[in-house]
């Protein structure tokens, strides 16, 4: 087994495949919404960055802080937004997708507990090819909750 006596360079090998692998796709800037301490729902923005040369395809999404993942686009319906279910998210090559509250983002339905600010979160985005990329998401709150608790606290 003449591949044997190259160890180091096979090892080296499998190294770099495995980070240029990982690669393909970045996860930039991932946290997690929550719009009020008990809410059953949550949405999940990031960048997702493509750094090959073909598009990449958003499939689905998994937590165990939920008990459903959706992905979701928001779609203009004359003077108000309406979001819907969306079966993918299209990642052009050498490109970014900013999933936003806005645009495309990830619903987590199904809370298992209620996310805490500074907690974080695991979600694993899952592509078309098979491809399975873990985040660790931390949670924040939005702005206007945090003035609704501080108005709250000083009646």
């Amino acid at each position: 087994m003449p591949f044997l006596r190259n160890r180091p360079l096979v090892l080296f090998a499998c190294l770099f495949c495995t980070s240029v692998f990982a690669a393909e796709i970045k996860v930039i800037q991932p946290y997690v919404n929550v719009t009020r301490a008990n809410d059953l729902s949550a949405s999940v923005y990031a960048q997702l960055v493509n750094n090959t040369k073909e598009d990449r395809y958003l499939v689905a999404a998994q937590t165990d802080a939920a008990s459903k993942a959706e992905l979701r686009t928001v779609v203009s319906r004359g003077s108000a937004n309406e979001t819907r279910n969306a079966p993918f998210f299209r990642v052009p090559p050498q490109s970014t997708l900013e999933l936003s509250p806005s645009t495309q983002h990830i619903v987590l339905l199904g809370l298992i507990k209620p996310l805490e600010k500074n907690d974080h979160i695991n979600v694993t985005l899952i592509f078309k090819d098979g491809q399975k990329v873990p985040v660790r998401v931390p949670v924040t709150f939005l702005i206007t909750d945090f003035m609704h608790m501080k108005a709250k606290n000083t009646e």
